[in-house]
């Protein structure tokens, strides 16, 4: 019981603190809904008589106040529209994008985003000399770049700068990500190896987490039919690595408890060699929270894992709750799995009971209405984030995954058993390959001949957060209401 109420303290500090740093990153209306936050709380304080818990939620919010208002300024505008000449280090993955590619070059004064030729290339952990004009970035058609950059830390930009390699750096920690993002390339040859475009770039993408390997073409079509999520590691990704691994080690009589611990070690793996990427350290910590919810049990809550994953991860990087679109996405998602899959998961149930047919047909009908209930949920909540930011939403999404993603758990498998076959035998990486393409190519069909249908995507235009509040204030009573009725008929 003790440790009970220990974990209540946390739970109701971290979601003061997510509060916080929500009313620190607003801007110019942060005081007016301070106010009215901590009026809301005194009144549920006196309303429901439980003054510790709203007094606990109280210091969380003034912690993630101080916590956003703490992060360091750093001011650039000395260095915007001048010539420099500094020295750093390649501090990420170079991501290469048709025939440019774009490096992060971190330096002692500042980081800066270079957008240069495809050759030469460079390597993550290479020193270089850069002599060139550099800028602050600015608003892109209402898209704040500056914002965006500033979550990775990187303040200025510098578009084909002279560049030259003077060494290498050899800290440790360099030569150490240098070694995994050599390894990762070296698995990217054998898919490409194995498999022509377009589908070994989709192949990279999902396995490798490279961002640039499908065509702008095709992503436009996977946006258009909200499939998007399948091209960044998500928590899809983790959750069948996790599935599979927890199986293998499972199948050679590993005790589960050892199974879950080796798991958790190969996904840490998996993300840093993806890159870090914030999509895939997003999943990671879902995924473990996922399988420790399996080993820790029924008491487990779904909701108090989202909670903590985003209090750590906020109390990192306090720019990613107003500037990461797939920070508000993904979280956004598991509350849709949380409080509204379940609601359609009622119905479908009782829909089922009175199903006339087989267990066969019974249990395929249950996977098709799982797939739909999910994508409908997660569609649900997402809109209004996907109309402001993209000023589309995608009307066949449902339909897109229920037609597409079946064959993505195979996908996963089937990559993953060719590149492990072909490390050994590469000169049958071909044949190994085999299932993947066909797979694959089954995707593409697919995804051109949805992406053709009339209003596969319909524009939203003019819509800012004014209404998207007043939508999730009305969603989030319709949820809380219907939860009530599906509380009272158990």
């Amino acid at each position: 019981m003790h440790m009970k109420k220990i974990g209540k303290i946390f739970l109701n500090l971290g979601l003061g603190f997510i509060i916080g740093i929500f009313i620190a990153s607003i801007g110019g209306q942060r005081g007016l809904f301070l106010v009215l936050v901590i009026i809301t709380l005194t009144i549920l304080g006196i309303v429901k008589k439980k003054y510790h818990c709203w007094l606990i939620l109280a210091v969380g919010l003034l912690l993630g106040i101080a916590r956003y208002s703490l992060m360091p300024l750093i001011d650039v505008s000395q260095y915007d529209g001048q010539k420099v000449n500094l020295s750093g280090y390649v501090c990420e993955e170079p991501d290469l994008r048709g025939i440019k590619q774009k490096i992060t070059l971190c330096t002692e004064a500042v980081n800066i985003l270079i957008t240069t030729d495809l050759y030469p290339t460079y390597q993550y952990g290479d020193e270089l000399e850069m002599a060139g004009r550099v800028q602050v970035p600015g608003t892109i058609e209402n898209f704040a770049y500056d914002r965006y950059l500033a979550r990775y830390g990187i303040y200025l930009v510098s578009y084909s700068p002279s560049l030259q390699r003077v060494g290498e750096n050899t800290s440790l920690s360099v030569r150490l990500y240098r070694q995994l993002f050599d390894f990762k390339l070296s698995l990217k040859e054998i898919i490409d190896r194995g498999l022509k475009e377009p589908e070994s770039g989709l192949a990279n993408a999902l396995i490798l987490g490279y961002k640039r390997t499908v065509s702008d073409d095709y992503l436009q079509k996977f946006s258009v039919i909200g499939l998007s999520h399948m091209i960044a590691i998500s928590g899809t990704h983790i959750t069948i690595l996790a599935a599979i691994i927890m199986d293998f080690l499972l199948f050679f009589n590993l005790s589960r408890r050892r199974a879950f611990y080796f798991s958790i070690i190969f996904l840490i793996f998996y993300v840093v060699l993806t890159g870090n990427q914030a999509s895939a350290v997003r999943s990671l910590i879902m995924g473990a929270i996922g399988l420790g919810a399996k080993e820790w049990g029924k008491d487990f809550k779904f909701i108090n894992g989202l909670i903590i994953a985003g209090t750590g991860m906020l109390l990192l990087n306090p720019r990613l709750l107003r500037d990461d679109l797939g920070f508000q996405l993904s979280f956004l998602a598991i509350m849709a799995l949380i409080y509204i899959y379940p609601l359609f998961n009622v119905y479908a149930t009782k829909w089922l009971c009175n199903f006339k047919g087989n267990i066969f047909w019974r249990h395929k009908l249950k996977y098709v209405l799982d797939i739909l209930s999910v994508t409908i949920a997660c569609q649900i909540i997402s809109s209004p984030l996907l109309a402001i930011n993209f000023n589309q939403v995608s009307i066949i999404a449902p339909f897109a995954n229920l037609i597409i993603l079946w064959v993505f758990d195979l996908l996963m498998v089937a990559l993953l058993a060719a590149l492990a076959l072909s490390w050994f035998l590469p000169g049958l990486s071909i044949i190994f390959f085999l299932p993947s393409l066909w797979m694959l190519k089954y995707i593409y069909l697919m995804t051109n001949f949805l992406a053709q249908c009339p209003l596969a995507a319909i524009a939203v235009n003019n819509f800012g957060w004014i209404g998207a509040g007043l939508y999730y204030l009305i969603l989030g009573l319709a949820v809380w209401w219907l939860n009530k009725q599906k509380t009272r008929g158990n």
